[in-house]
């Protein structure tokens, strides 16, 4: 037999939405966004309309697989029964090898305690970058390198890539 794990109270669920970070770099109307979404996930917490974050256990009544709900269709005909088990919940054993269970649970922890390396910023693309895709932009629908389907002419990419490099090289000077 195994049990769901105890679903998140309402100070879990709240404590948890204020340690998610902020995506870095948002301003104006997105960040606005961001915010206004944290501020509404917040309230449906506190609401908890359909008491989803109660505690509540599910015995699983014999042994079970899970499979990614996304991989479902695979199964060449229905299941006798089916459980959704939502990402972040967790299956407790309440019988077999406990040990084997408590060394899972360790390791998972530490694994929890390893930080995330950061974000690489993306760099700014230079100014002959940003001219050189104007002229690309402008050249590539060209009958000279596209075909009348959209698809490129042999060599058509080649050349609209030589042409856009020049005209990009010609401005800059």
């Amino acid at each position: 037999m195994f049990h769901l794990g105890r679903k998140r109270t309402k100070e879990e669920a709240l404590e948890r939405l204020m340690d998610v970070p902020d995506v870095p770099g948002l301003k104006g109307k997105v960040g606005a966004i961001n915010r206004a979404a944290r501020l509404g996930a917040a309230g449906l917490i506190m609401l908890d309309p359909f008491n989803r974050l109660a505690d509540d256990f599910i015995t699983i009544p014999m042994p079970m697989i899970a499979i990614p709900a996304h991989e479902s269709h695979l199964l060449s005909r229905s299941p006798s029964m089916q459980i959704y088990i939502r990402a972040g919940e967790t299956i407790v054993p309440t019988g077999g090898n406990v040990q084997d269970f408590e060394q899972g649970v360790a390791e998972t922890q530490a694994l929890e305690a390893v930080s995330v390396a950061p974000v690489a910023k993306k760099r700014k693309p230079t100014k002959y970058q940003r001219v050189y895709k104007k002229h690309f932009k402008a050249q590539e629908n060209r009958p000279d390198y596209k075909k009348k389907d959209g698809t490129w002419k042999k060599g058509g990419f080649k050349r609209c890539v030589k042409a856009a490099h020049a005209k990009a090289k010609k401005e800059l000077k």
